[in-house]
């Protein structure tokens, strides 16, 4: 058994990069190990990709032909590809996930990190229940398919919850600030982020609308895995999978990185104005609403403020306290008050 090698997606991959090396190192075409397991050479491609379970009659004629005789080394690679054939939790979800997300999965649970991008959304393994079920209510799904996907998400963030994995996602502004589903799912999922950010292994990075254009190739995810193939020649070679396109990636991961994002860290880091304005001012229980002494008799036309928890300043019309709220930030709120105490906000006069 390889020791600590994680699920069978990985241990796929594991068994089909041993395969390739005995095979390379014995001087065998991809056409003879083919013709071998009477097989096709896109198979031989498929099972050196970690990309198809290998019966056991074909792990044997294969260490055959490689001339691997030792009994020691070829139960070990025997066992290896018994338990890689073993389905992951997540095949109960193969009838709604295309081929390629389980792939990704059996990799994401095997990870020791990730590194991710996101353009629009907020990454899934930070996404409440609520949230998640808004996104997926975007696409082309029954129901009961939502809400297995989204029973599919919180199982995914389990591991990281529980400290098992680390995780950088890089995202930008917009997935911050664009409302989904409604402003109280966005308002509870952006003080969820805010927790997190306090979370060890965990990392935000916020590319700003100020940044301008930048180049990225879409979202992705990458997933990182710091464990090693069995020993071979008394060495130790680490796990790649996706080599090209994870390198792309991780560039454009680190362009991101260091020209255009800042780091998020607590609460008052993520941008929670631009969600709560407009929400009912009811909604706003941490609120004390404080009326100004100016107010008319009867106590109408008169904005009432309120000074949140998290440092941001709240408005409404008295005469409508369960209607929508203005939301400022401390700066925007302190330009407001020196624009109408230069008196910036007059009534105009007679053109």
């Amino acid at each position: 058994m390889v020791e600590g090698a994680g699920g069978p997606t990985v241990l796929r991959i594991l068994l089909g990069t041993q395969l390739r090396r005995l095979r390379e190192a014995r001087g065998v075409s991809a056409q003879e190990a083919a013709r071998a397991i009477r097989g096709s050479e896109s198979k031989i491609s498929r099972i050196e990709l970690g990309r198809t379970s290998v019966r056991e009659v074909d792990i044997i004629d294969l260490l055959s032909l490689y001339g691997i005789t030792d009994p020691a080394e070829r139960e070990e690679l025997l066992t290896l590809a018994s338990q890689a054939n073993q389905p992951g939790w997540w095949h109960q979800y193969q009838d709604v996930l295309p081929s390629w997300f389980q792939a990704y999965i059996g990799l994401e649970e095997s990870a020791e990190s990730i590194r991710s991008y996101d353009s629009q959304f907020i990454p899934g393994l930070l996404q409440t229940e609520d949230y998640a079920t808004a996104v997926l209510a975007l696409g082309d799904f029954s129901l009961d398919e939502a809400e297995r996907l989204v029973f599919l998400r919180k199982e995914r963030q389990r591991r990281f919850a529980s400290g098992g994995l680390r995780l950088w996602a890089i995202v930008d502004e917009v997935a911050l600030t664009r409302s989904v589903g409604s402003s109280q799912i966005m308002r509870a999922e952006l003080e969820h982020l805010s927790d997190v950010c306090e979370q060890p292994g965990f990392a935000l990075q916020v590319v700003p609308d100020s940044a301008g254009a930048y180049l990225a190739p879409g979202s992705f995810s990458g997933a990182a895995d710091e464990r090693h193939v069995p020993r071979q020649a008394g060495r130790r070679r680490p796990l790649r999978h996706g080599h090209g396109q994870a390198q792309r990636h991780r560039r454009a991961a680190r362009g991101i990185q260091g020209n255009h994002s800042y780091t998020a860290r607590g609460y008052g880091a993520i941008p929670m104005s631009s969600i709560r304005n407009g929400m009912d001012a009811s909604t706003l229980t941490d609120a004390t609403w404080i009326r100004s002494r100016h107010s008319g008799p009867t106590g109408g036309n008169c904005v009432e403020v309120a000074f949140l928890a998290d440092g941001q300043i709240a408005m409404r019309n008295s005469r409508h306290p369960q209607g929508p709220a203005l939301i400022f930030t401390r700066p925007e709120w302190d330009a407001f008050l020196g624009g109408a105490k230069d008196g910036e906000f007059g009534r105009p006069g007679p053109s």
